[in-house]
């Protein structure tokens, strides 16, 4: 018999850290009304976690989670 999975998986500590690191780096971007591109993004992301999405660091549901994050606390 197969276990049940967890409804929601639990992020580490370092990769939540690491998305907010993120998510702080972006928003002067965002309250310059600059628009964040895929090049942008990638770097900001492979410096905030010390490596890139290639080698396994991040993926990009990560980055577009930083990025709503960014949104979010760029609007106060």
């Amino acid at each position: 018999m197969n276990a049940p999975l967890p409804l929601f998986a639990m992020a580490s500590p370092d990769k939540c850290a690491n998305s907010f690191a993120t998510s702080r780096a972006l928003i002067p971007h965002l309250a310059r009304s600059r628009t964040l591109d895929r090049k942008l993004v990638a770097a900001t992301m492979t410096m905030s976690f010390g490596a890139s999405d290639a080698e396994g660091a991040w993926n990009w549901r990560d980055a577009y989670d930083a990025i709503e994050l960014a949104v979010v606390g760029s609007c106060g």
